[in-house]
């Protein structure tokens, strides 16, 4: 036999976290985390964005009550303390045992601007 049949599929909590490709050593930058809860209980939720590696995230562990419908969005200060890939760490927890994890990386570099060994073409402009 052969049937048809709609299926949807999507993540009942729709994360978006919006950040920059990259940072340099120095640098701090505001991490934008939108949730859209599509189908998980209204209530309390606990969230965590936390880091390993060159960066460093203020104020990382949040509470937020989300409901149903409504969008909200949460802001987090990155500051790049190194050089190298930062692990990203997303952990969401809620109503009735809902859980939910996400990983992301965040490239850093090393600032040219204030370093004092680099090769000419890359030293920055002195001005009198």
């Amino acid at each position: 036999g052969a049937g048809d049949a709609e299926i949807i599929v999507r993540d009942p909590l729709v994360t978006t976290l919006s950040m920059p490709r990259f940072l340099a050593t120095g640098d701090r930058a505001e991490l934008t985390l939108s949730l859209d809860p599509l189908d998980v209980p209204d209530g309390d939720y606990r969230v965590a964005l936390d880091a390993t590696g060159p960066v460093e995230i203020t104020d990382a562990v949040r509470q937020i009550t989300l409901t149903r419908g409504t969008i909200d969005t949460l802001a987090y200060q990155a500051n790049a303390t190194g050089v190298g890939t930062a692990n990203l760490r997303l952990t969401i927890s809620g109503p009735d045992g809902y859980t939910l994890a996400r990983a992301f990386k965040l490239g850093t570099h090393h600032d040219s601007q204030h370093s004092h060994g680099c090769s000419p073409r890359f030293r920055p402009a002195v001005r009198s």
